[in-house]
This record gives C-alpha cells, sequence and structure tokens, in this order.
C-alpha cells in the first residue's frame, strides 16, 4: 500500500509558510487517533497503553484506538 505525506508550516509570527503535497486528502481517523496519543501522553498514561498506542499508530488500527479511548 502506498503512502502518502504532506507536509505545512507557519511561521506564526511572520505569516510566512510553505507546504509540500498540500492538496493530498488524508482519512479523518488518523488525525484523531494522533489527539488520542497526545491526550493519553497528557494524562501520563503512555506507558500503561504502550502496546495499543502502538498498534494504534504504527497499524493504524481502529480497534486499538477505541480501547484506548475506552481506557482514557
Amino acid at each position: 500500500m502506498p503512502t502518502i505525506s504532506g507536509v505545512y508550516v507557519q511561521n506564526l509570527v511572520s505569516g510566512c509558510g510553505a507546504s509540500y503535497n498540500a492538496d493530498a486528502q488524508f482519512p479523518a481517523a488518523s488525525t484523531l487517533k494522533a489527539a488520542i496519543l497526545v491526550d493519553a501522553v497528557r494524562r501520563g498514561r503512555a506507558a500503561q497503553l504502550a502496546p495499543l498506542l502502538d498498534r494504534m499508530i504504527r497499524d493504524s488500527d481502529d480497534r486499538a484506538a477505541n480501547h484506548v479511548l475506552t481506557a482514557l
């Protein structure tokens, strides 16, 4: 399965920005998984949930993401 990458950066002071592949479309579920990961780290639960977080991020496993949400 081919991967798609896209990056956007912006200087918050000057407003200048740059992008690569800015028109790429990504599944929203992957964006949600990033937020779930941040929340697990913020709550100090990342070590406890490491196996699920690993599956959630590396394999884009939706079931693992649901289990992490339930645990949080």
